[in-house]
């Protein structure tokens, strides 16, 4: 599997892209949420979702089986690209 990254895209257009597959509700705002802070922490998508932090795991773990996210670089340090 080659996950691929178009620099050229704006935030919009991965959305767009992301949201023509099947996400719930809570998929999507969460994606949101990663496109506009691809280096914020767990904590930080929780307080701005309002969701539980075993909720955004989840979700986040969905995302990622799902091929839409993946974490580059460190757990401290890396962030998150979102993959088209």
């Amino acid at each position: 599997m080659t996950l691929s990254f178009e620099k050229n895209k704006t935030s919009n257009d991965v959305l767009n892209d992301v949201l023509n597959d099947v996400l719930n509700d809570d998929e999507e705002k969460l994606l949101k949420l990663i496109i506009a802070e691809p280096y914020a922490n767990q904590q930080w998508y929780c307080k701005e979702s309002g969701f539980s932090i075993s909720k955004v795991q989840r979700l986040m773990k969905k995302l990622k089986d799902k091929g839409i996210i993946y974490r580059h670089g460190s757990k401290k340090n890396g962030y998150w690209i979102v993959v088209n």
